[in-house]
């Protein structure tokens, strides 16, 4: 029976390290207090017994607009990096594609967020 290693703790590992942002899959409540915030929640996908293709769906936060934007615009190189067989600890990315480019969406009057998904295809890392 094939078991596929959870996702998000390696992506929240990996963004975290590569944005140097704070990164979770439910928003702190200090969310005001902090510089800059990614969430990353894994979506609806396919498989066919071998790889996994889930959406990703991946929220920036900053106390700007502007700071929200180039945060999201870094995580979705940081995304598009994983192609073509990056190692996630137990992962293996054969492909990454944008579903939706990262979009404003109001989160509150003190702070910004932009939303994307993209889709990943990955394999355990055996």
């Amino acid at each position: 029976m094939m078991v596929w290693p959870i996702l998000e703790p390696e992506l929240m590992k990996h963004l975290s390290a590569e944005l140097g942002v704070r990164v979770g899959t439910r928003v702190p409540s200090d969310i005001d207090g902090l510089p800059g915030f990614v969430r990353v929640a894994r979506g609806p996908g396919t498989d066919d017994g071998l790889t996994d293709s889930p959406l990703v769906d991946v929220e920036a936060f900053a106390p700007t607009e502007i700071g929200a934007a180039r945060l999201a615009e870094q995580a979705r190189g940081v995304f598009h990096a994983l192609k073509g067989g990056r190692r996630l600890a137990g992962i293996l990315v054969d492909s990454v594609s944008t579903a939706t480019g990262p979009a404003a969406l109001q989160y509150s009057p003190t702070i910004s967020r932009y939303v994307a998904s993209y889709r990943l295809h990955y394999r355990p890392n055996f």
